[in-house]
């Protein structure tokens, strides 16, 4: 009797173990039957619908906004500090001598403000993209991956969730560039298209700046962080406010010498306008400094514009300001100095 029940649990733990592998087995050739199905129909021009939409990347996607607390904002200065402690924590300059967040908060409000569609390129582009949008929105924001052939459902969707900040991935290396006036045809919603080389922007057409306009972010960041955001909403007021109608002339010192389109001179001057603007109504008007304003100005529109045209010689002498006595302007010279060596 001892050796019958030996003889049935021997046998129990073989049919165990060949099921087992038997299992295995068909799991094995599922995977494979799977993955040359999967391989069949990215080469074939009749996929049934019924699966269609699983071998399509996902185009578009939506985040937020964030169910934290959170502060509605209705003062141009504490959208400024919201803006600028959320660039600071994704690695953007602060130091003793200049606060590039700040210049770079108030020229992403104005932009905006505007609705215009920004190339944000440089290291961490689409962290500053993301940081703006917790500030501005709690953290909504649209993703649209610009893959493949350019898909009409997915930028119809852009919107939807009530999103007013997408971020475009891809955009200049794909074929959704040739649609730009297309995308780009949301009135309510501020497209920022990220890209990580600012070198890729030199073979690009002038005229893709006619659409956006780029702004490169490397000189600007000299830390590797990220923390948590502060979370806060612009008010309905600010949102429909109107600064840019202070717009001065000076603004723009070097702009007239890089020959751009009569398009391109008008985002400029829209976006310095509403810069001054917002800067005015966030300080007291005793405390503005307009020199620093100007600066900041031509360091976030006219530079980028310039290396992008590879006009940079034209304007080198309003951007590199010899001044030994102050430690501010010699600091920022410092930093975009690099950007003219030939």
């Amino acid at each position: 009797e001892k050796r019958n029940i030996i003889d049935q649990t021997h046998t129990q733990l073989q049919l165990a173990d060949d099921v087992q592998a038997e299992v295995a087995q068909r799991i094995e050739d599922a995977q494979a039957q799977a993955s040359s199905f999967i391989a069949t129909m990215c080469f074939s021009s009749n996929i049934p619908a019924s699966i269609a939409h699983l071998l399509k990347p996902i185009s578009y996607e939506t985040f937020g906004p964030s169910d934290a607390l959170f502060e509605s904002l209705n003062d141009w200065y504490d959208v400024i500090e919201v803006v600028k402690y959320n660039l600071i924590e994704t690695g953007i300059t602060k130091s003793s001598n200049h606060d590039f967040g700040y210049g770079l908060a108030i020229y992403l409000c104005a932009a905006y403000l505007l609705k215009q569609p920004i190339l944000l390129t440089g290291h961490k582009a689409k962290d500053i993209a993301i940081a703006f949008a917790h500030a501005i929105d709690r953290g909504r924001y649209g993703e649209l991956n610009c893959l493949g052939e350019y898909d009409h459902s997915a930028v119809h969707n852009i919107g939807k969730n009530h999103e007013k900040i997408v971020l475009l991935n891809n955009l200049i290396t794909s074929n959704w560039i040739n649609r730009a006036h297309e995308l780009f045809a949301k009135p309510k919603v501020f497209f920022i298209a990220t890209h990580s080389f600012k070198e890729d922007l030199q073979v690009e057409p002038i005229s893709l700046y006619n659409y956006v306009l780029p702004l490169i972010t490397e000189f600007m960041v000299d830390q590797d962080k990220q923390v948590a955001y502060e979370l806060s909403s612009l008010s309905n007021e600010l949102e429909s406010s109107n600064t840019n109608d202070n717009y001065d002339d000076e603004a723009n010192i070097s702009f007239s010498k890089l020959g751009l389109s009569p398009m391109v001179e008008r985002n400029i001057n829209r976006l310095s306008s509403t810069m001054m603007g917002i800067e005015q109504k966030a300080l007291a008007s005793e405390s503005c400094d307009k020199r620093n304003m100007l600066k900041i100005q031509e360091l976030l529109t006219v530079l980028p514009l310039a290396y992008c045209t590879q006009t940079l010689y034209q304007i080198k002498d309003d951007i590199l300001l010899h001044r030994q006595d102050d430690h501010e302007y010699m600091e920022i010279n410092q930093r975009v100095r690099y950007l003219f060596r030939d």
